[in-house]
């Protein structure tokens, strides 16, 4: 990539690799910029913040694993200590990318792409049946009409934006699904002790929140996944504590957690020094503003449900869900059944794969997602 100007070209060849490669493509990218003058090549800060926003936050989606091919007409000498930073840095990133990007990881976006392109299709002819059937039924008048074209016509762009997008996510999604808490997440047990995440069992009381100044426990009562030997990328939000101590939330990006008002929202869209948390004093849930944000690798990954929907991890309140639009309460009600299930006959359910009740959901899930994106009436 080159130092100097970012183009079209270069925009439409990186989300056309993406696109053909999936979200996981990113996790083994690494940017070696070109023609740098002699400044920024001594100096990666100076030629980070030289770089157009778009620059920027490409290279944030990569962990910011970059670095300079020195230009040798500056740089004439091959052992220049400069040249040989740059060539550390580049076996540095290549050392620490965890694993590779095989035939097998391009297969599963190839299989995830044709699977949400036929899925998308049959959509798109039933919304069109449901569009037609309104037609037959007839309009009251001009404005009517007219705005039954124009919501036809912005469903067909929606649709068209999601047969581009189809399989773009589809290693992340189909490695982690619904991977929430890193193992080692904390959690407050009824009897008081913190443990691991890792450490909890079905049947095991959890802090959940607070009420008149006490703690309130919910009952751990599935496990959606668990995996202690998977290696998952997790957001880490730190946040001050009231005690002047740092905390940390390690979660996946997809997650829900409560922000700003009370309501939920993904953990990827949490803004450093904008976003308020809610955390714990020891006797009620206070709002903090959120500090560095950052991404981290770790090993193994849980993903505890308890009958509140909600828990308390790393002293923050979270939802217990993830990935799709997060609706809080309409998440609990379709967990309903399961909860009542759940009180007759015991989950023992613990495995990488998500569990089957999860699994019946999710063709629900994507089309409350699908109608989050078109952003029309449910009624259509």
């Amino acid at each position: 990539m080159e130092a100097t100007r970012f183009t079209k070209e270069q925009k439409d060849t990186i989300n056309q690799i993406i696109k053909f490669l999936g979200q996981d493509s990113l996790n083994h990218m690494i940017v070696v910029f070109s023609k740098c003058r002699k400044a920024p090549t001594k100096d990666p800060d100076l030629l980070f913040n030289s770089l157009v926003q778009e620059q920027k936050d490409f290279l944030n989606s990569i962990d910011n694993r970059f670095t300079v091919s020195p230009d040798l007409d500056i740089f004439e000498e091959p052992d220049d200590p400069i040249v040989e930073r740059h060539v550390k840095n580049l076996k540095n990133y290549i050392v620490d990318i965890p694993d590779f990007y095989t035939t097998a990881s391009f297969e599963k976006v190839r299989i995830a792409r044709e699977r949400e392109l036929q899925e998308i299709e049959q959509w798109e002819l039933k919304t069109e049946e449901q569009f037609q059937a309104i037609a037959r039924e007839g309009f009251h008048d001009d404005s009517e009409l007219r705005q039954w074209k124009e919501t036809r016509e912005n469903t067909k762009k929606k649709f068209k934006q999601l047969r581009a997008k189809a399989g773009s996510d589809a290693a992340v999604n189909m490695e982690l699904g619904e991977a929430c808490f890193a193992a080692d997440s904390k959690v407050t047990l009824q009897n008081g002790k913190v443990t691991n995440i890792s450490e909890l069992v079905i049947g095991d009381y959890v802090c959940c929140g607070f009420e008149n100044g006490k703690k309130i426990f919910s009952e751990v009562f599935l496990f959606i996944h668990a995996d202690h030997d998977t290696v998952t990328e997790f957001q880490l939000i730190d946040f001050m504590k009231q005690d002047g101590s740092q905390g940390t939330l390690c979660v996946t990006p997809e997650h829900h957690i409560f922000v700003n008002g009370g309501g939920t929202d993904f953990a990827k869209n949490v803004i450093p020094n904008k976003t308020q948390l809610f955390i714990s004093n020891g006797e009620k849930l206070v709002p903090v503003t959120s500090a560095r944000i950052s991404k981290e690798r770790r090993k193994g990954y849980y993903s505890p449900l308890t009958r509140s929907g909600n828990i308390l991890v790393d002293e923050v309140l979270c939802s217990c869900y993830a990935s799709a639009p997060p609706y809080q309460a309409l998440f609990n009600f379709v967990f309903a059944p399961l909860k009542i299930y759940t009180k007759i006959f015991p989950s023992n359910y613990l495995d990488k794969e998500i569990h089957p009740y999860v699994k019946f959901l999710s063709r629900g899930r994507r089309i409350v997602e699908f109608l989050d994106d078109l952003n029309i009436s449910r009624s259509i």
